[in-house]
């Protein structure tokens, strides 16, 4: 999925009288989630869909988000915009996130990199 960007917020390069480059998409690109500081990191790029392939654009903004997973407050750098999340949607990224570092450690010790290890669940 990506998102589709308003017109007012599409970002175009012509150079001499040729469209270079159109970004009328933004998607998430990288994230990082740090469980000893509780923070999920993002990175949002404008740029193009074709089917289910985003290609970021050269010059057009990036945003970096911070989340935080203890309290909810999110900021988006380059922007004024921050905020809180909370209830379902809160709850929703929690679980998907748990999701990921759970199939993560089961693969890690499906690798035997820590021999006979076995994983137990997060659950929060």
């Amino acid at each position: 999925m990506s998102i589709t960007l308003p017109t007012a917020l599409q970002s175009s390069l012509t150079i001499g009288g040729v469209a270079k480059e159109t970004d009328n998409f933004a998607a998430v690109t990288s994230m990082t989630v740090d469980w000893l500081g509780k923070t999920l990191t993002f990175i949002i790029q404008q740029g193009t869909t074709v089917g289910q392939v985003f290609t970021p654009g050269q010059y057009p903004p990036n945003y970096v988000v911070i989340l935080s997973l203890t309290t909810g407050v999110w900021t988006i750098s380059g922007s004024a915009l921050t905020g809180v999340i909370t209830g379902a949607p809160a709850a929703a990224v929690l679980a998907n996130l748990l999701a990921t570092r759970n199939v993560l450690e089961a693969f890690v010790v499906a690798t035997t990199l820590f021999g006979a290890a076995t994983d137990v669940n997060w659950t929060s």
